[in-house]
């Protein structure tokens, strides 16, 4: 964009903004188009670029005010955000658990503070409730961006005021362009570092995301030559970003490290597109792409893109935690009615929230008063968040019973969580260990595994106390207990497996412990790779057969493809409505099939020395369907195949052949 022309209207950009906003819908409503989530990465450019744009004209015109800077944002941002936040949270009195509930209050609080980001980024552990139930989880970019520009506009003033004692003014364009890009190169050196090291801080924090902002504030400072481009370039440009937006929304996948490099395409294909309209020969006026760009179907959207990107999702998070039931065929018809529902409000919130609030004439004409009513807005956010905390989640609105099957979802492991993901005390040669606390008594057992070998563990600590012995806890999320076995993972520990299992043989090789029990989610692992997956298995047994330990293997228990407590909770408040989990539980036919791989191994596993054992028969029923509750009381936990203590309780007969010589 030339100097001259900045300030001007960019249809195209609207066209960019709603094709953003239209791979992020589509990702998160259909999940059709898999790399969607790159929307957010072409808005952060979008942003960078505009911002920069209305900063640097104004400090070359010596006309820049933080107090009209720091206006403009809320008039922008705050009044759409802050009726979605509250509509959300209206909502989530009827529908949400108290114990969910609660989490919404703390991230209403979050957003307030402008720290969603760091919330969600904290709450987004293993055993953190699903990211896509988080009806507040999408304030985490806007968090992103207020933070970039609480700090930006003072680096941008600090530099004008070096560039004017300097005698640079004329040349402050060149000044912000040099620093921009220097900083930018430093923030995306430091994201793919991160990517690799701490995905989870890569993917919320600011200094992993500044680049993709700093990318369009550079886009921003280029110099008019850089722009007089020819228009066949200006083709080629455009052509090559919209096949690198399209090309990542659809061969991502959010499994993948993100952002880092992955994110470089889609951001630099959004400032091809950018500078190729923005050039002093943009492109003509029927080519086909822009054409495709300034339509009313992509400006439309472009325009409602905030309202659309903040009403979307949490329509989408409650029928995700509402959805027991898992039905395919209803669940696209819901997700279709509630983006259009979304599409209707977000029209509504452009025309009547966020219009009349942007116009300086409008409401609040004057600055003072948009200042106060940011700060009141503020306050009753905080309010809003702090009485839901203070009440507890209202657990008043549901009946005891309901309560008592929902409080399962933390019921977990022997000591509810606080022993799972144990690397660092593994490495020190000293686990958590359950059973008799006595001094000197022996420990006898050692679980070895995933989270699965955390939520078995109640079974262990039960047998262990009675007959006066211990055993030691190794657990890590989303890790098989396998040695020369690494799988890729956001929650595991990937390449620090290797590490972690021979910490654990030489913890069995030094103390002697005569059982070693290896628990995982086998059919996620054979999923990955059959082969490695059987020769580490028979690896892993041979060398604990050599230390001196009897190597035993438990099997999966029976998954079931729903959150058992919340869908015994929503059953017994609304039995017409939401279908009784006992009746659509998995059944042994289910089981066999998902663990078809694993039982092709018994053979040769019992061969190489283990004992297998299955858990599935005692969590069967006579209608041939896996039980879910017994006697009013939940067996599983926060997933479909984690047990909760109850259903840990359920396993203890199939552990007794480790005590069988052993009087207590």
């Amino acid at each position: 964009m030339s100097e001259s022309t900045s300030h001007t209207y960019r249809r195209d950009i609207d066209g960019l903004r709603g094709l953003a906003v239209l791979l992020v819908v589509l990702f998160h409503a259909t999940g059709s188009v898999r790399g969607g989530f790159i929307g957010v990465d072409v808005f952060f450019v979008i942003s960078g670029y505009l911002i920069t744009g209305i900063i640097v004209r104004e400090m070359e015109a010596q006309s820049f005010s933080f107090a009209a800077f720091w206006e403009r944002r809320i008039r922008r941002i705050v009044p759409a955000s802050v009726v979605m936040t509250v509509a959300t949270v209206g909502l989530a009195s009827i529908v949400l658990l108290p114990d969910d509930f609660m989490g919404l209050g703390r991230s209403v609080i979050a957003h307030a503070l402008m720290v969603s980001n760091f919330y969600f980024w904290n709450d987004s552990g293993y055993f953190a409730a699903a990211s896509d139930q988080k009806p507040l989880l999408h304030t985490w970019s806007l968090a992103v961006e207020e933070q970039f520009y609480l700090v930006f506009p003072f680096l941008c003033w600090i530099i004008m005021k070096w560039s004017s004692r300097k005698k640079r003014q004329p040349f402050l364009r060149h000044v912000f362009l040099k620093v921009f890009f220097a900083l930018m190169l430093l923030s995306f050196v430091f994201s793919v570092v991160m990517v690799s090291r701490d995905p989870t801080s890569a993917f919320y924090l600011l200094p992993s995301r500044a680049w993709e902002l700093l990318l369009g504030a550079t886009l921003a400072c280029f110099p008019s030559r850089w722009l007089a481009a020819p228009a066949k370039y200006c083709k080629a440009a455009s052509i090559v970003g919209v096949i690198m937006i399209l090309v990542s929304a659809f061969q991502l996948r959010d499994s993948m490290p993100f952002p880092g490099l992955l994110a470089l395409p889609s951001c630099l294909g959004a400032a091809f597109l950018i500078w190729a309209q923005g050039s002093t020969q943009p492109l003509p006026p029927r080519y086909w792409l822009r054409i495709v760009l300034e339509s009313r179907v992509l400006v439309g959207l472009g325009l409602i893109s905030y309202s659309l990107y903040l009403w979307h999702w949490p329509f989408l998070a409650y029928w995700e935690y509402l959805d027991v039931s898992f039905s395919k065929t209803t669940s696209h018809l819901m997700r279709l009615t509630l983006v259009l529902l979304a599409l209707g409000l977000a029209y509504a919130s452009w025309r009547w929230i966020e219009t009349p609030f942007r116009k300086r004439g409008g409401v609040f004409p004057h600055r003072n008063f948009v200042f106060v009513a940011a700060l009141t807005l503020f306050a009753v956010l905080l309010g809003l968040g702090w009485l839901v905390l203070s009440l507890q989640g209202m657990p008043e609105r549901w009946p005891q019973k309901a309560l008592k099957f929902a409080g399962a979802v933390k019921r977990m492991g022997v000591d509810e969580q606080g022993k799972a993901n144990n690397l660092d005390a593994t490495l020190r040669q000293d686990p958590p260990s359950f059973g008799s606390q006595l001094p000197g008594a022996p420990v006898h057992v050692l679980v070895w595994g995933d989270s699965h070998a955390m939520c078995i563990s109640p079974a262990l600590e039960a047998l262990c106390k009675e007959r006066g012995l211990r055993g030691y806890l190794t657990s890590y999320s989303s890790t098989p207990p396998l040695l020369g076995f690494v799988q890729p993972s956001t929650n595991g520990l990937f390449d620090k497996t290797p590490l972690w299992g021979q910490a654990i043989l030489k913890l069995v090789k030094n103390q002697k412990i005569p059982h070693v029990i290896l628990v995982g989610y086998w059919q996620r692992y054979t999923q990955w790779s059959t082969p490695k997956c059987l020769a580490a298995l028979k690896e892993t047994i041979r060398e604990f057969s050599l230390a001196g330990a009897k190597v035993w293997i438990l099997k999966d228990v029976p998954n079931h493809e729903m959150i058992v407590p919340r869908a015994l909770a929503l059953h017994a408040v609304l039995p017409a409505f939401f279908p009784d989990p006992q009746l659509v539980a998995s059944t042994s036919v289910d089981h066999r099939k998902a663990t078809a791989v694993m039982d092709s191994f018994t053979s040769e596993l019992v061969k190489s020395g283990a004992t297998v054992i299955d858990p599935a028969p005692l969590l069967l029923n006579d209608n041939g369907r896996h039980l879910v509750v017994d006697d009013d009381i939940c067996l599983y936990g926060d997933v479909g195949h984690h047990l909760s203590i109850e259903g840990a309780l359920r396993l203890a007969p199939l552990f007794e052949p480790l005590f069988t010589k052993i009087s207590p």
